[in-house]
């Protein structure tokens, strides 16, 4: 089955033809897959883990451009990076680019600004290259507008996206970095996704914490490049890479040692405010304790039913305020006190006949950053509602409001009244602190260098990166750590050592380049002039990806591990190839007392969510995990509990699986394959198949429509709970064995395998056949994109031809993303203008956008059911079945079955 579908793409590959730029040969496999995507998409998503060499591999794609096809490249980069590591690779490679930072990109004059930074017209580049490339996941900002501007222009420019983490917040972040090569809504139809952006609308709600979720696999293969330090381990044993003096070093990677910081919860905030405070946020049954979040519900209010939109919000903000309660009390204390505000404001607009009208949320984030707590307080203020209009008494709203107030401020009173002094959480890091020096010093006297190098390696050993969710624990850790390490003896190699970074600017007069580059100056991504300044460098997530950190060997998570994939992401920045640490030490911290309870406030938030939501008839779709809630809580819970029991397997395997996202795993598992068995892999017949013993029972099958494979899983005793499997990552997960794992084929599975085989084919063909109506691959449209193709329609500017009109007709009324959607409404909305001067700011916004016009995928032809060929099959037969255990062949052995 791995060679039908990715058998023509590997005999495609060919030996790297040399170049300036060495390559090893996984980086090799790399290019190769990235130039397939950009002859098919005119971009690709390069996402190895960081330390794996996405530079070089956009190198020798900036290489291929401009030496042998004679073409411009534009590389735009964070200005650190730019002044860094990209200013010295055109000597380095012998490669022409330009370079420019993102500040430079959106001040450009070309792209809206008014410098002229760019050295040649738009037009003439035909690469561009965007390192860190998650940093325009938001479509609505300046610079994403600028790179839009860019990339416009026909024939398409081609563009690589690097990035570690493409997935910050949510899954829409890496849905808006592919619109900005893949404009076409139904580009995948002929996978069987009718409408790109209702795929990972559907991916988010079944696990909104998921951040690679199975069915996005077949975007993922054919726009993404996708390697993990796992998968290098497994399948390049003896890789090198270049060492940047001209020689090649051979890949190695440092053994993570996992420590856990438990404290006690309570001795900072005490019994009776946690449980206040878990009464109010568990969202009861309208009792005292809890908390309403009236502000944020005008629907309930004002129409007399709750609003899914308005659900979705308030849910997020329960787990919002929960996150923070947990991580410092001055993030807690600040929070509130902004809420409060907010509810203020509401009150005095009821004295004035008004009410906050809030935004619908369509695109679910998650809470445990700054980033997302802003998104979630701008989605609650989106104009006002007029009380009169909606024909409701405020009473009960204004009760609401005042019962929430009286909640909030005894909340934020009693998150102020805790000092420094106070905080157990920050006693338990002074103690890992002192902790870390320690054995900093232990581990450098114990080498036989002299006292010159002991003293290096003692300040090299004791380096120390600390992540929080959000910039107040930030600041709150970072002034009581400046205040402890004068006074501490122990700790006072630290004074006049620590930095803080949350975001692009300066913090404590100390720009975010100026910290990273002080605390790793011997790394790739500084300047050649830069120094050791720092020891402590304590950051949000902004500094979770993307930066090369490596001479810490200590990497501290100073909030509970509510996503546990965010403990290997920050792990990244130090567990990185060929680290000059042997050991590296990831600290978790666990409020041991209250951990159980604070991971099971969660899930009642959301299950409490849930059951509000099926009330009014709402599906998955607005409210993510609603069918999945139970199972999505107990995997999370597992995970907590691997990084609680300090198991290094957990950092070990954490990406592994992402590298099956994009089709690595099974590429190179189908090369390893063809190296010593490719006779017998291609000559192998039709409808052949094989079996084992495995954890999910049931039939699988791999089948051809003309030049298309689909893939099926049937379950082997298809109830409610088990249905049929037809996304492609999901059905290879559950045929996934080695080539030791017996042959197993029970007689009673291999008589029911011609029904299942029917049960599949029907099921292809009626996929198939959806596909043969055009109406089937229309994807749906939001109202406001229709309502604003009609405006421009009824309203039509004299300045534009009948052509230009039709073009921004189309490529508004397509199925974008909530966004997009924003950015139309506000000038939609905008009472002020006249019809014809709305449209034609609806003109330049939608060409602002960069929105192409929608082309629908045109219609399969019809078939016969009989045309569905089976390919092959496997049986995975239940593991307890032993009823027909005997001596049998070896896997590779295969049997086939009449399918006429």
């Amino acid at each position: 089955m791995l060679y039908e579908r990715y058998g023509d793409e590997l005999e495609e590959e060919r030996e790297d033809d040399g170049g300036a730029i060495n390559l090893t040969n996984f980086q090799q496999d790399s290019v190769r897959r990235a130039n397939r995507f950009l002859d098919k998409h005119n971009g690709v998503i390069i996402a190895d883990e960081v330390g794996l060499g996405k530079t070089y591999i956009g190198g020798k794609l900036l290489e291929q451009y401009v030496q042998e096809n004679r073409q411009r490249a534009l590389v735009v980069a964070p200005a650190y990076l730019r002044d860094g590591m990209w200013e010295q690779k055109p000597a380095e490679w012998g490669v022409q680019f330009e370079t420019v930072s993102y500040a430079e990109l959106r001040n450009d004059s070309q792209l809206g600004g008014d410098a002229n930074n760019l050295s040649l017209p738009v037009d003439e580049y035909q690469l561009v290259v965007i390192d860190e490339a998650h940093a325009f996941r938001n479509p609505g900002t300046q610079q994403s507008h600028a790179l839009r501007t860019l990339l416009r222009g026909d024939p398409p420019k081609d563009v690589v996206m690097l990035t570690a983490t493409p997935v910050n917040n949510s899954l829409w972040d890496l849905y808006y970095l592919l619109n900005y090569f893949i404009r076409n809504d139904a580009a995948f139809a002929n996978e069987g996704i009718r409408s790109l952006r209702d795929q990972f609308k559907e991916a988010q709600a079944e696990d909104p914490s998921d951040l690679s979720p199975d069915m996005l696999f077949d975007v993922l293969d054919q726009t993404t490049v996708r390697r993990t330090r796992r998968f290098i381990k497994n399948h390049y044993e003896n890789a090198t890479m270049p060492d940047g003096d001209g020689g090649e070093v051979r890949i190695n990677f440092p053994d993570p040692k996992p420590q856990r910081v438990d404290y006690t919860f309570t001795e900072t905030f005490g019994d009776e405010y946690f449980h206040d405070v878990a009464e109010g946020l568990a969202a009861g049954d309208r009792d005292e304790a809890e908390l309403t979040l009236a502000r944020y519900r005008p629907s309930y209010y004002l129409e007399g039913e709750e609003d899914a939109s308005e659900l979705s919000l308030v849910g997020l903000l329960r787990t919002g305020l929960l996150k923070r309660f947990e991580s410092s009390s001055y993030a807690f204390k600040n929070t509130l006190d902004g809420m409060i505000s907010q509810y203020r404001i509401a009150l005095q607009l009821i004295e004035e006949g008004y009410f906050p009208e809030t935004n619908a949320i369509d695109e679910w984030v998650e809470t445990d950053s700054d980033e997302g707590m802003e998104e979630v307080f701008d989605e609650a203020s989106d104009g006002n509602i007029s009380l009169a209009a909606a024909d409701a008494d405020p009473a009960e709203l204004r009760a609401d409001l005042e019962h929430d107030i009286e909640m909030l401020e005894r909340w934020r009173d009693g998150a102020q009244a805790v000092s420094r002094d106070d905080d157990e959480k920050l006693h338990a890091l002074r103690d890992t602190l002192e902790d870390i020096v320690e054995t900093a010093r232990e581990d450098a006297e114990a080498r036989q260098i002299s006292d010159e190098d002991i003293e290096s390696a003692f300040r090299q050993n004791r380096k120390v990166l600390l992540f929080s969710y959000y910039e107040d624990t930030v600041d709150w850790i970072y002034e009581y750590l400046e205040s402890i390490v004068s006074e501490d003896e122990d700790l006072s190699c630290y004074e006049g050592r620590i930095a803080a970074v949350s975001g692009d600017g300066s913090k404590y007069g100390v720009t975010r380049e100026e910290a990273v580059h002080g605390f790793a100056p011997n790394s790739g991504d500084a300047p050649p002039d830069a120094t050791d300044e720092f020891d402590i460098l304590i950051a949000t997530d902004v500094l979770g990806q993307g930066v090369n950190l490596q001479e810490a060997r200590n990497v501290i998570n100073y909030d509970l591990p509510w996503n546990p994939m965010r403990v290997v992401q920050r792990n990244g920045r130090i567990d990185r190839v060929n680290s000059p640490h042997s050991e590296i030490y990831p600290f978790s911290f666990f409020p041991e007392d209250r951990l159980d309870d604070l991971l099971e406030l969660e899930h009642r938030v959301r299950e409490k969510l849930t059951q509000a939501a099926r009330s009014i008839g709402v599906s998955g779709g607005v409210i993510p995990d609603m069918e999945t809630l139970n199972q999505n809580f107990a995997e999370k819970v597992e995970e907590i509990d691997s990084i609680q029991r300090e198991e290094s397997d957990f950092y070990e395997q954490g990406g592994a699986e992402a590298a099956a996202y994009s089709g690595e795993e099974y590429r190179q598992e189908l090369r390893e394959g063809l190296e010593d068995r490719e006779d017998q892999i291609t000559s192998l017949p039709w409808a052949a198949g094989s079996g084992f013993r495995g954890e999910d029972p049931g039939y699988f099958f791999c089948a051809r429509v003309g030049d298309e494979v689909f893939m099926r899983f049937v379950p082997h005793e298809m109830d409610g709970d088990d249905e049929l499997v037809q996304d492609t990552l999901t059905c290879l997960k559950r045929i996934e064995c080695s080539r030791d794992t017996e042959r197993a084929l029970p007689d009673g599975m291999r008589e029911q395998i011609y029904g299942a085989w029917e049960t599949a084919q029907e099921d292809i063909y009626r996929q198939w056949q959806e596909q043969t109506d055009p109406l089937n691959v229309q994807p749906d449209i939001r109202r406001l994109f229709r309502e604003v193709g009609q405006h421009l329609r009824d309203h039509w500017p004299d300045d534009m031809t009948q052509d230009e009109l039709q073009e921004t007709v189309e490529a508004v009324e397509a199925p974008w993303g909530r966004k997009y959607e924003r950015e139309l409404r506000e000038i939609y909305e905008d009472e002020s203008l006249g019809p014809i001067e709305k449209s034609r700011e609806l003109v330049d916004k939608v060409e602002e956008l960069g929105l192409q016009p929608f082309e629908a995928p045109d219609p399969l032809p019809p078939i016969e059911e009989d045309e569905v060929k089976l390919v092959c099959w496997m049986i995975v037969a239940p593991e307890e079945d032993q009823d027909d255990q005997e001596d049998r062949p070896g896997l590779v052995s295969q049997v086939t079955f009449d399918t006429s």
